[in-house]
């Protein structure tokens, strides 16, 4: 992929990412909003693998990296849809 393109499509996906958030959380409280966009996520990534032909290590020693990765991403994404809930999604989008 030429870097080009990564780029865009990083500056797309983090721009478009708290507007998302406003409206996953229109009907729902910002943990299950969270909740559901990591479940999605995981089950989106797995085609991928699938794709990519990239097999799914399920060691401890990779489990254990899954486990400490989601935890730190879980937590900074759920200080984000809380923020949202007070700041709007143009300034999360700057802050970006």
């Amino acid at each position: 992929m030429p870097v080009i393109v990564a780029y865009l499509l990083v500056v797309f996906i983090w721009s478009t990412t708290p507007i998302a958030i406003q409206f996953s959380q229109d009907g729902l409280d910002f943990f299950t909003a969270l909740t559901l966009r990591m479940w999605f996520s995981a089950l989106l990534s797995l085609p991928i693998l699938l794709l990519l032909r990239q097999p799914l290590r399920l060691n401890r020693a990779a489990l254990m990296s899954y486990l400490a990765g989601s935890l730190g991403v879980y937590g900074a994404m759920m200080s984000v849809y809380w923020g949202s809930l007070y700041i709007p999604s143009g300034l999360i989008s700057v802050l970006y």
